[in-house]
């Protein structure tokens, strides 16, 4: 029974240590005018090879968190559609701040200027 209690003891303090090493980030998502941006995905990216690591979406108020990050060196990318796309290096560790503050993007106005889509199609004839 001892040895029961005693593994669950090591098991528990293993994953203390193991969530002791994660980092919590967060921030806003703004326009130039300093209104918030819902919904803007903002994501952590591996500046070697620019694969995901952490992900999320801003909240109604433009806010945002990245939880569980490990300590390293990252990308922050902030995307919303019609605006430019936002990187910013970012480095997690114990010494470094977890506010990043406002993330403000500019407008991209060639976004706006779409094309009309036509969409046409024929009635098949059906035989009864």
């Amino acid at each position: 029974m001892i040895r029961v209690f005693l593994c669950l003891l090591a098991l528990l303090c293993i994953k203390v240590t193991v969530r002791a090493d994660t980092y919590k980030i967060t921030g806003h998502v703004t326009d130039t005018a300093g209104l918030a941006l819902p919904g803007a995905s903002v994501s952590l990216l591996d500046p070697a090879d620019s694969t995901l690591a952490v992900f999320s979406i801003s909240n109604a108020d433009g806010g945002f968190v990245l939880t569980d990050v490990k300590e390293g060196q990252y990308v922050l990318q902030v995307a919303v559609m019609g605006y430019y796309t936002a990187y910013r290096p970012l480095i997690v560790n114990g010494a470094t701040a977890n506010d990043q503050g406002t993330v403000t993007l500019q407008v991209n106005e060639s976004a706006h200027l779409l094309n009309e889509v036509v969409i046409s199609g024929e009635k098949v004839p059906i035989r009864l």
